[in-house]
């Protein structure tokens, strides 16, 4: 588990600290393909979010004028890219670009960029 004491308390790191009960994140991540590691959700069981540099994690609640900021995004991904299954969106990059998990070939999970930090850990399923 992602604890952000493990990192530089500095502008470059940003969690959104609190997180969401188990009962939201059953109605609000029930979308999610079973491939994305677990490790994921559970994120969001204490932080509500995560910035660095630009990068920002959708949050799957409402946010702006959307009431599931990570599925609006998904939706937005799959409306260009409707063909890319072994791939899942869960975040921005300067609201220009998506970050995303890839399900390899070998059965692992991998995020796109690297944000080295809580999502671009390799995962194995």
């Amino acid at each position: 588990m992602v604890n952000h004491k493990d990192y530089p308390d500095d502008l470059r790191h940003k969690f959104i600290q609190g997180g969401y009960s188990e009962e939201h994140l059953d109605e609000y991540l029930g979308f999610v393909p079973d491939w994305v590691p677990a490790e994921y959700r559970h994120f969001f069981s204490g932080y509500y979010g995560y910035r660095i540099n630009g990068i920002e994690l959708a949050t799957p609640g409402p946010a702006y004028n959307q009431d599931n900021e990570l599925k609006a995004l998904n939706e937005d991904f799959r409306s260009l890219y409707n063909q890319v299954d072994e791939f899942f969106a869960i975040g921005y990059i300067d609201g220009h670009s998506w970050v995303v998990y890839k399900k390899t070939d070998d059965g692992s999970i991998e995020a796109l960029p690297d944000l080295g930090c809580v999502a671009g850990m390799r995962y194995q399923v």
